[in-house]
């Protein structure tokens, strides 16, 4: 059981990865697209569980393939909890959407 849930939490990742690449072009320098809040890619991924999507981002931004920041977001007032890829995340989700690095385990 433990192993099927490492390998789900793998595929979280691997998800959430090409989640956030195809939502980078819609980014602007003052406000974000919605679909990078962490509300956002925990509504995306819902059919997962929130604990292994929260698992999931928390190792994302400990390897550094994402980073979390607080900003402004498009239709909201306020600034919320946003996740971008960073240079290696986008390497690693092209890896993914290739076939490369669909399987690696870090």
């Amino acid at each position: 059981m433990i192993g099927g849930n490492r390998e789900s939490v793998q595929d979280a990742k691997n998800d959430i990865l090409i989640h956030l690449l195809a939502h980078r072009a819609h980014q602007s320098r003052f406000e974000m697209d919605k679909n990078v809040t962490e509300f956002s890619i925990m509504r995306a991924f819902r059919w997962m569980g929130t604990h292994r999507v929260r698992v999931a981002l928390q190792d994302l931004e400990n390897r550094r393939l994402v980073a979390r920041q607080t900003q402004y977001v498009v239709g909201y007032n306020e600034p919320k909890v946003i996740y971008l890829l960073t240079s290696s995340g986008r390497l690693q989700s092209k890896k993914i959407i290739a076939g490369d690095g669909k399987r690696e385990e870090h």
